[in-house]
């Protein structure tokens, strides 16, 4: 894949475009670690730095910079980076298409806020080592796949409130999956991205 290093609206971004034309874009959301204005820190850890050392995927990445100073739960975030990947879809041609999108850790709490949003962006939903929101969760499209992993050993949030969490949106109706990691903590993002049916099922296979 090609890294391009860019600014997109109002913030800076890391892209990788496949060696073949891309069918899909994915949005990705990093967690705390990479916030800032160096794009290149994001080629240090999970899915980005896979893509940097080599991974190859079907589709196109698009990974806003979270401000240094921020947080994905702001409204206002989580619309730059939605602002972000709507450009570069209209620019590549994509404008309408499904999209995917993805959150690791504080980026998780981004997908929520962009769920609330009723964007309509997305078909299909990655939640990696999952910050349970605050309040219930609401009603969704059930056409809407959402896929949620948590390490069972995870220090930063217990997997019994994510556990209660992704109950409860079941009851509701949400067209999910849950898989609890055994004996993993936190950092489980390049294991859950290196596996070949999560790289399938985001592609829309």
């Amino acid at each position: 894949m090609k890294i391009h290093h860019m600014t997109t609206g109002a913030l800076p971004v890391w892209l990788a475009i496949p060696a073949a034309s891309p069918v899909r874009f994915h949005l990705h959301l990093h967690g705390s670690g990479e916030r800032g204005s160096d794009v290149g820190n994001l080629s240090k850890w999970g899915l980005t730095r896979l893509i940097a050392e080599g991974l190859e995927l079907p589709f196109a990445v698009v990974v806003p910079v979270c401000p240094a100073d921020s947080d994905w739960k702001e409204p206002q975030q989580i619309a730059a980076a939605e602002q972000c990947l709507t450009a570069i879809m209209d620019e590549a041609g994509h404008r309408g298409r499904a999209a995917s999108i993805s959150g690791y850790s504080m980026g998780v709490r981004g997908v929520w806020n962009s769920l609330n949003r009723h964007s309509g962006l997305y078909d299909r939903v990655l939640v990696v080592a999952s910050r349970a929101p605050s309040s219930p969760p609401k009603p969704v499209d059930p056409g809407l796949s959402l896929r949620i992993f948590h390490g069972s050993d995870d220090d930063h949030e217990p997997v019994a409130k994510v556990r209660s969490f992704c109950a409860t949106a079941a009851k509701l109706g949400w067209n999910l999956r849950f898989e609890e990691l055994p004996a993993a903590g936190h950092f489980i993002a390049e294991d859950v991205f290196r596996r070949t049916d999560i790289q399938q099922w985001l592609a829309g296979f």
